[in-house]
């Protein structure tokens, strides 16, 4: 299962995917893997268009003019972009 986490969602990866193998464990599912993709959290300034990345302490203000009235462009994605299925050797 492929996922992607943004960086504002309070959803740890690495937990997730232990999360992933405890529920998968002594069903059809066991040896999966679950692939998650990071996204990071930006933004893209009102008055002067620049978009701006947000780094680790996530400040909403433009990296350029310091203007705080911004829209978030990306990093609140909790999204499912792909299951991978393959035939099982007991079929």
């Amino acid at each position: 299962m492929h996922v992607q986490i943004g960086q504002l969602r309070q959803i740890v990866p690495d937990t997730l995917a232990y999360c992933w193998e405890l529920l998968c464990a002594d069903t059809a599912l066991a040896g999966s893997r679950l692939e998650v993709e990071n996204i990071p959290a930006s933004i893209r300034c009102r008055a002067c268009g620049r978009t701006t990345e947000l780094g680790d302490l996530p400040v909403f203000a433009c990296g350029g003019c310091t203007g705080i009235n911004v829209e978030l462009l990306s990093g609140e994605e909790f999204l499912v972009t792909a299951l991978d299925l393959a035939e099982g050797a007991n079929s």
